[in-house]
């Protein structure tokens, strides 16, 4: 499959589940969409993205934490340094039971990150050989869910 049939279904395929789709600019890739998934109020955007140069699909979505969470995480830290260490500890199990990529991104003082947990990232690569609809609207699935779990976590522990 080329890069241009697969922008071809990809975008037909969007379409057809009545996914929004933002079109953005991007010289790096030969196609870069963000995508509200699930429809509806509680969506989330993902960026749907074809690199120029690979014979991959890219669906990837960045989730930035609360200031106030963040204040709460540098409070905990404070006063309960080893329970702030099992929370991260059982946050990236949890991503990594999901079975997606991930990465998180803390806040540090000098060279140490110690947090608190400013965004974490979830993606999924789809090469072309595997691309059908099908894979693709399980990956956004896989990946809404993944991100969930987070966001849960943290509205649970920090409001």
């Amino acid at each position: 499959m080329s890069p241009e049939e697969a922008e071809r279904l990809v975008r037909s395929w969007l379409t057809s589940e009545r996914i929004e789709i933002r079109e953005q600019e991007d010289p790096r890739a030969l196609m870069h969409l963000l995508v509200k998934y699930p429809q509806g109020k509680n969506g989330h955007m993902f960026a749907v993205v074809i690199p120029k140069g690979r014979d991959l699909l890219a669906i990837s979505s960045m989730t930035r934490v609360d200031e106030g969470q963040q204040e709460s995480m540098k409070g905990l830290m404070k006063t309960d340094e080893e329970e702030w260490k099992t929370w991260m500890h059982e946050c990236r199990m949890q991503l990594i039971a999901s079975g997606v990529d991930w990465g998180i991104h803390l806040g540090h003082s000098g060279k140490e990150r110690k947090g608190p947990l400013q965004a974490f990232n979830v993606s999924e690569p789809l090469w072309f050989d595997g691309l059908t609809k099908n894979e693709m609207m399980q990956n956004l699935r896989s990946l809404w869910l993944a991100k969930l779990g987070v966001i849960h976590e943290i509205k649970y522990t920090f409001g």
